[in-house]
């Protein structure tokens, strides 16, 4: 079953974070998730907490974790903290290493772009497959997860 689905545990906390309701999004309450979505939910939990601007906050919490997903978490921090050349390395080395991970795809590409690495960026998403917006928003690119399709932004 697709844990976004109307039938998805994880729907509720995918709506909060893509409406922008990031304070539920981090209050959400994930004691009764199954294994395999605890770390989805972290990862959207967390990057609600870098929208609120608790970026430092999520940096601790990340910090020498190795799941692929979270390090590529504690670089969309470091870039939100301002901390530039630490996010684009982080980012860069994720992209060589994990490019076939979505997360990774979309969190490091947000960083490469967010550096003006604007071709790195499309490099890396260009592989990915299936659940991905790219598009160009204001003069700047936007990428969203949990999309069927890539499809420009209008």
């Amino acid at each position: 079953m697709d844990p976004f689905s109307a039938e998805g545990e994880l729907l509720n906390l995918h709506n909060y974070f893509h409406q922008g309701q990031f304070q539920e999004a981090v209050d959400f309450d994930t004691a009764g998730l199954s294994a395999e979505n605890k770390l989805p939910a972290r990862v959207l939990s967390l990057r609600a907490q870098i929208a609120l601007g608790h970026a430092e906050d999520v940096i601790a919490d990340v910090e020498g974790e190795k799941d692929v997903e979270l390090v590529a978490v504690g670089a969309l921090a470091e870039s939100a903290a301002g901390n530039e050349s630490k996010a684009v390395k982080v980012a860069e080395k994720l992209a060589s290493e994990s490019a076939d991970n979505g997360t990774v795809q979309v969190l490091a590409g947000t960083v490469l772009q967010a550096a003006g690495k604007s071709e790195e960026a499309l490099a890396l998403l260009s592989q990915h497959q299936g659940n991905c917006t790219l598009g160009n928003v204001n003069g700047g690119w936007s990428i969203a997860d949990g999309c069927s399709q890539w499809r420009p932004l209008p």
